[in-house]
């Protein structure tokens, strides 16, 4: 697991958009998704899922119990 893809989803999780995350991570927002994509391939299930309301972890997700 490559531990920078997993930084990007944290920022994106804690900042609620991906748009946010790519502004606090100093990258593109087409360059998150595209690193919360593969981390989502290498798990083999959604790892967030983007709403109206931001990104918001998945169903089976949310045990992880992450405070937001």
């Amino acid at each position: 697991m490559d531990l920078r893809q997993l930084g990007i989803f944290v920022t994106a999780y804690e900042k609620g958009s991906l748009s946010r995350a790519a502004e606090c991570l100093n990258t593109s927002q087409p360059n998150v998704s595209k690193n919360i994509r593969a981390l989502e391939e290498e798990l083999g299930r959604p790892a967030a899922g983007a709403q109206r309301q931001g990104v918001q972890p998945p169903l089976a997700g949310r045990c992880w119990n992450m405070p937001r």
